[in-house]
């Protein structure tokens, strides 16, 4: 991936961080965030949406964050806005195959996240550190929008295979 992109990903990465430690839920004990979405035109990409939940009333609604209490987290949308801004002008005039490698780098580098994000629960440096969260809280792209199969994918490579297999949407 072009250096100009990595650069934009790694300060998304510190705004993400930065942003959901200012976020303080409302609500009681939150059990799961997500990432979720993920929008390509091919000539615009936009950020993805955080969101997060405390138990769900209905089992159906665990893993879908469109039905979630918070189902998009306004503040951190809006700072990683810009950086998108950035990421679509970069983007201006290459073909659909660099857009198709946008995505996928950008479907790895929010997997790899959440997966970091969920082996520092328990650090003093997480941004969830002063949240109230569940004993197994955790972070991942929950993308029902895609098919099955990258929506198993995307689980499966943000929170690992065991994980996606004991939460049930395997």
């Amino acid at each position: 991936m072009d250096s100009k992109i990595q650069s934009i990903f790694k300060e998304i990465e510190s705004v993400i961080l930065e942003s959901i430690a200012t976020v303080h839920p409302k609500q009681d004990e939150v059990y799961a965030c997500s990432f979720w979405l993920f929008y390509c035109d091919y000539e615009q990409i936009n950020p993805p949406c955080f969101a997060y939940n405390n138990e769900p009333e209905q089992a159906e609604t665990r893993w879908s964050p469109p039905e979630w209490a918070i189902d998009i987290q306004d503040d951190v949308y809006e700072k990683l806005n810009p950086l998108y801004e950035r990421l679509t002008a970069q983007m201006a005039g290459k073909s659909d195959e660099e857009w198709e490698e946008l995505i996928q780098y950008q479907y790895e580098f929010y997997c790899s996240l959440c997966k970091s994000l969920n082996s520092g629960l328990g650090s003093s440096s997480s941004p969830f550190k002063n949240w109230k969260t569940t004993p197994d809280f955790l972070v991942g792209i929950f993308e029902e929008r895609e098919d099955e199969e990258i929506y198993e994918l995307l689980v499966k490579s943000s929170v690992g295979e065991a994980v996606a297999a004991k939460i049930g949407v395997l």
